[in-house]
């Protein structure tokens, strides 16, 4: 459901100068996934997002399917996957088709760079673990049971928080839109006329929860790309989500209150 937030420090109005403490300009960049006729947001960066140093691909991400042309029942024990990767390249693929992914990840290793998902939404489900989602909307804080809805586009790092050796290790399934579409609840369950979750719905605004401060992460990243063929890529950008604010109605990425 989309409904207009703020934070951070903000101009007055929208596309109007706004100066960083040193006099420079702070660059605005409008993000929506359906172009200017479809829900936006407007961030303010520290520095351009255009500042890209160099890219070159790294490795295929293009799933393998075991069949495609037949279907069946199976029963996947996903339970005794060792952990992989990082929350990123840990992700083992297990179903997919013409609309979306899904994917199991246990990591293993911390993800030292932010990730930019350019083929579609991801819903995140945390089954084990608990951690911090840095993004270019704000700081996100999650435990088990909890999900993420992060948008096509936007730039974010998952950090999970240290288990003891008693405690369950990371695990979390992921759903990725393959078709263009995007993940929201569905029409029957909002107002048309203030887009208000109605009294059937089975989950509200309550359950809801936004990233918050601190916006600015000021420091050079190396970022990597999900493009649509399945080609993941590096990119190498300067101060990726160094901002001083957003506002708008891509309220993206969501938390749901366990």
């Amino acid at each position: 459901m989309p409904y207009y937030t703020k934070l951070g420090q903000l101009p007055p109005k929208r596309h109007i100068q706004f100066r960083r403490p040193d006099g420079g300009l702070y660059a605005e960049e409008v993000f929506g996934t359906e172009g200017f006729v479809g829900p936006t947001s407007t961030l303010y960066h520290i520095h351009p997002p255009t500042q890209v140093t160099g890219w070159e691909p790294i490795y295929s991400a293009k799933p393998e399917y075991v069949e495609t042309e037949i279907m069946r029942m199976r029963h996947l024990k996903t339970a005794p996957m060792k952990p992989k990767g990082d929350p990123i390249t840990g992700r083992v693929i297990l179903f997919g088709n013409a609309d979306c992914e899904m994917a199991v990840c246990c990591p293993a290793e911390p993800m030292n760079y932010y990730y930019k998902n350019g083929q579609g939404d991801e819903c995140i489900f945390i089954h084990f673990g608990s951690g911090t989602v840095y993004s270019s909307f704000g700081t996100l804080t999650f435990g088990p049971k909890d999900y993420i809805i992060m948008p096509k586009g936007a730039i974010y790092q998952m950090v999970f928080d240290k288990t003891n050796a008693d405690e369950p290790k990371p695990r979390f399934l992921v759903i990725e839109t393959v078709n263009g579409s995007h993940i929201g609840p569905p029409p029957r369950y909002i107002s048309k006329r203030t887009s208000q979750f109605l009294e059937h719905s089975p989950y509200c605004e309550r359950d809801l929860r936004l990233p918050e401060l601190p916006l600015t992460y000021d420091e050079k990243a190396i970022s990597r790309c999900a493009s649509r063929p399945g080609i993941t890529c590096i990119a190498i950008f300067t101060n990726t989500i160094a901002r001083c604010g957003r506002l708008g109605w891509m309220f993206l990425p969501l938390h749901f209150q366990r």
